[in-house]
């Protein structure tokens, strides 16, 4: 496909695996494949997750998760998008375990996820968020300082009827207090209150 010594560009070696998957030659994108990373000076993943996405599609889900290893054994410095679209697809087929690991991953390299899109994957009816993902959802922006969308979290978590125990609702709340935000603590805790188990004194 290239002249030898030229590089290569995997977003263009992307659509071109993508046509040849789309049309069943999965021998082709495979040879493609294998040029792209002989070439690729700076290789970041995008086409294992249009692989990926391929394998599953195609009922082939042991093969879509051994390309999925096979990248992140590589340790490929990968840029957020290309993380992003990792996990939107390991979401989106019910990957959840794995796409918990990336999701830490992501927040531990200060590369954080594109959480509205994450978010709306889990919102599918067999992924729907539970205790744990509101967790991570709200410790997360508040890592990353972004308090209106931790706020907007932590109050669909109480509306959502989840337990929110002790330390963590002290330190929300406590979060909120110190940004100025001291007004919206009554609400959640009104709503708390409704809800079992109820807030306990230390609240």
């Amino acid at each position: 496909m290239l002249n030898k010594g030229h590089g290569a560009d995997s977003l263009v070696f992307n659509n071109v695996i993508l046509g040849y998957l789309n049309l069943g030659n999965l021998d082709k994108a495979n040879e493609l494949f294998y040029e792209l990373k002989e070439r690729c000076t700076v290789y970041d993943g995008v086409v294992n997750a249009t692989f990926m996405d391929w394998f599953f599609n195609q009922g082939k889900p042991k093969e879509a998760m051994e390309s999925y290893r096979n990248l992140m054994a590589r340790n490929y410095q990968m840029v957020p998008a290309t993380r992003n679209v990792l996990l939107e697809t390991l979401l989106k087929h019910g990957k959840k375990k794995e796409a918990w690991e990336l999701f830490h991953d992501m927040l531990d390299d200060h590369t954080p996820p594109t959480f509205q899109a994450y978010y709306k994957q889990l919102c599918d009816k067999s992924l729907s968020p539970d205790v744990n993902t509101y967790k991570a959802l709200v410790e997360a922006y508040i890592k990353l300082d972004m308090v209106e969308n931790m706020l907007e979290k932590f109050t669909k978590m109480v509306e959502a009827g989840l337990r929110v125990i002790s330390p963590y609702a002290n330190k929300w709340f406590g979060y909120m207090i110190e940004k100025g935000m001291s007004g919206n603590c009554l609400p959640i805790l009104a709503k708390m209150v409704e809800k079992e188990p109820k807030p306990d004194v230390t609240t």
